[in-house]
């Protein structure tokens, strides 16, 4: 065997000649994000195999076109919701006269509201008894909405405050669900948990992740708790199926981000970059089992 052959390589990628990354021992799976691209340009990549600084071999070429920007008429508009100090979490709808938006948004009405409606001409506050009530959040925020029609869609957050004979100062997970007629508190036992995101893939199997690094899996309504092996900030929840669900989050330090992908009744982590620079993975989704993880900067 010669030398080369069995001393460790480095690999490096170039897009139309120029280097974009260089890996000494790069693993057999390696993803690599390319950003600031243009819209509608071609670019060319290839990879090279080095050792001593010396080409090897090298891949084929790899021609990617950029996808242009929209033919489509839209304007952007800002709408501000609520007063000083308010804040959007989530957002779902199910066409343009039919969005919800959940967070916290401040009111001179007392209590705030934590639910948003957008009929196509005006948001509308929503403080039903489910959520608002004395059974409801109270204190607390919803984190995350989603439906699968305009019939049937969950928020997601958590209470804070006395309920049930409790101290002020407990906090718990929250699951809201509305049926077409009218919203219903369906949370389950989740004292000192905080829910972040949710998913469904039908209105039997619903999906809630964690502040605590725990999974909760309502399948014909009954609620089961699922343990991930971690203590991740999960903060968003994806799947295919009910039997292919991503999950992505991050480490209070927000050194490391993870995403756990759950088949076969087991979590497993899927290899990906970690999240650089300190800023935590803060949401996932996609198309198929090629899937896109956002962080915030």
């Amino acid at each position: 065997f010669l030398e080369r052959d069995i001393v460790p390589r480095t690999f490096t990628v170039k897009r139309n000649g120029q280097t974009l990354l260089t890996k000494h021992n790069a693993p057999s799976d390696t993803i690599l994000f390319d950003a600031n691209l243009l819209p509608n340009h071609s670019y060319i990549y290839k990879l090279y195999r080095l050792y001593n600084d010396i080409v090897v071999d090298s891949s084929t070429s790899l021609m990617i076109t950029t996808m242009d920007t929209t033919t489509h008429d839209f304007t952007w508009e800002i709408d501000s919701l609520g007063e000083t100090q308010s804040r959007v979490n989530g957002l779902w709808g199910s066409d343009e006269a039919n969005v919800y938006a959940v967070g916290h948004f401040t009111t001179d009405s007392g209590i705030p509201p934590n639910l948003v409606h957008w009929d196509g001409n005006t948001w509308s506050y929503l403080k039903t008894d489910a959520i608002n009530g004395n059974n409801g959040i109270q204190a607390g925020d919803l984190m995350s909405v989603f439906g699968i029609s305009q019939n049937k869609i969950w928020v997601v957050g958590y209470g804070w405050g006395s309920i049930g004979g409790m101290s002020p100062d407990t906090m718990w997970g929250f699951v809201a669900e509305w049926d077409g007629k009218d919203w219903k508190n369906i949370s389950p036992i989740a004292l000192g948990e905080y829910f972040l995101s949710v998913w469904a893939s039908s209105e039997n199997d619903l999906w809630v992740t964690t502040a605590q690094g725990y999974v909760y899996h309502r399948k014909n309504s009954v609620w089961e708790k699922l343990s991930t092996g971690t203590n991740y900030y999960f903060s968003d929840v994806w799947g295919l199926s009910e039997k292919e669900i991503y999950i992505s989050g991050y480490l209070g330090s927000n050194s490391t981000g993870e995403v756990l992908k759950y088949t076969n009744e087991e979590w497993g982590r899927v290899n990906v970059l970690s999240s650089a620079g300190g800023f935590p993975f803060s949401t996932i989704w996609g198309t198929s089992n090629r899937y896109r993880v956002a962080r915030s900067e």
